[in-house]
């Protein structure tokens, strides 16, 4: 579904490796500056040979930023998120 929130998507970001996605769920193009994201099958293969060739300042340039990608979704942000949203409006 379009409208599911990849949870795991947001762990693989996490752990800073590098990532190949399917357009689907469509949060990952949010992403795609630091994830390789394929249409079809060919590309798809033709994204992890990308992936797996990245050059050592670009791994740990993208890892860094996965990295931070992954803890603006912790829950612990999320929740943060929340609460600011809450206390702006004047209910927490």
């Amino acid at each position: 579904s379009k409208d599911v929130s990849p949870l795991k998507f947001y762990e693989y970001l996490a752990t800073g490796k590098p990532i190949v996605s399917t357009r689907e769920p469509l949060q990952v193009a949010d992403f795609s500056d630091v994830v390789y994201v394929a249409s079809g099958m060919e590309e798809f293969l033709a994204k992890c040979a990308q992936a797996l060739s990245e050059s050592e300042p670009q791994r740990l340039h993208n890892a860094k930023k996965r990295m931070e990608y992954g803890r603006r979704c912790s829950w612990d942000e999320r929740v943060k998120q929340m609460e600011q949203a809450l206390s702006d409006r004047g209910i927490f």
